[in-house]
């Protein structure tokens, strides 16, 4: 175990001639000179790559090197001012309505659904269905579809975004049985998605978003607590009546429903007007059809 210099064996020990000052190398501010990257560069070669005892040497020069020869001595200065700057946030928009305003809306969406299905056999656990996407151009839909444009205006106007017009490029509802949930994705060649909840009891009532940093990963230390600032994933509860959106890139997925009903989510993507036409149009089939 290598614990002091003294500790090298004698024919390694004699690394430290590459060093131009010919004892421990004292750095100089504002870094390290040459010499010191060169004597822990000789010692890593000397010993060999997988040799543990050359690790430990060389964390005990890093560690020597850092604590009895600092570059800078700080423990005598006065912070006027700290702060963790938020650069590049992601955002996503949680909204809900009052009882009183969304039983009228799902009322009207659950018959619609219930004759859609009507002539269906009853969902198996983990399965789901999944409606056309043309589900905002229907008359029971048009409440929530004036309460989607509204919270869409809402969001590019926090964002300070200039447009001319957007519009609603899909619209469909999620029906998911117990044991069922959706794996991660995103929404391609849109701007905005969002998901609007009819249905989700206790077990079947959150929807996760990953960080969308994947170099964040590459270095992943453990924490004393997760928290918004060190955690991969984030999990927003939802309700009847909630509205979430977010930016269509992000990705997110869907627990496995777990509670003893159905999941009866609407979900939707915005794009601006000028772009909708020919790319934004959802690019799956349907299960349940209705024209």
């Amino acid at each position: 175990m290598v614990n002091t210099l003294s500790d090298f064996p004698a024919d390694r020990f004699a690394i430290y001639a590459v060093c131009d000052c010919g004892q421990m190398p004292r750095p100089v501010a504002p870094a390290r000179p040459k010499c010191c990257v060169s004597v822990l560069t000789f010692a890593a070669n000397d010993y060999g790559a997988d040799n543990t005892q050359a690790v430990t040497a060389i964390h005990y020069l890093c560690d020597r090197l850092t604590r009895e020869y600092p570059v800078f001595d700080t423990s005598n200065f006065t912070v006027e001012k700290k702060e963790a700057v938020p650069l590049f946030p992601t955002f996503v928009w949680n909204m809900q309505l009052k009882r009183k305003d969304y039983e009228v809306i799902n009322e009207k969406i659950r018959n619609k659904l219930k004759e859609l299905t009507a002539d269906k056999p009853a969902l198996e656990p983990g399965k789901k269905w999944q409606t056309d996407q043309e589900l905002h151009k229907l008359e029971e839909f048009q409440e929530l579809t004036g309460l989607i444009y509204n919270a869409t205006k809402d969001v590019l106007d926090f964002l300070k975004v200039v447009y001319d017009d957007f519009e609603i490029t899909g619209c469909w509802a999620n029906i998911s049985a117990i044991r069922n949930g959706h794996i991660h994705h995103t929404h391609p060649n849109n701007y905005l998605s969002g998901v609007y909840y009819v249905q989700a009891d206790k077990g079947a009532n959150t929807i996760s978003f990953d960080d969308p940093r994947p170099q964040t990963y590459i270095i992943k230390p453990a924490v004393t607590e997760l928290s918004a600032e060190n955690t991969r994933s984030a999990v927003i509860t939802v309700e009847e009546g909630t509205l979430v959106m977010f930016p269509a890139w992000l990705q997110h997925s869907v627990q496995p429903n777990m509670s003893d009903r159905e999941r009866i989510s609407i979900a939707f993507n915005i794009m601006f007007t000028s772009f909708s036409e020919k790319m934004s149009k959802p690019q799956w089939q349907a299960d349940l059809a209705f024209k």
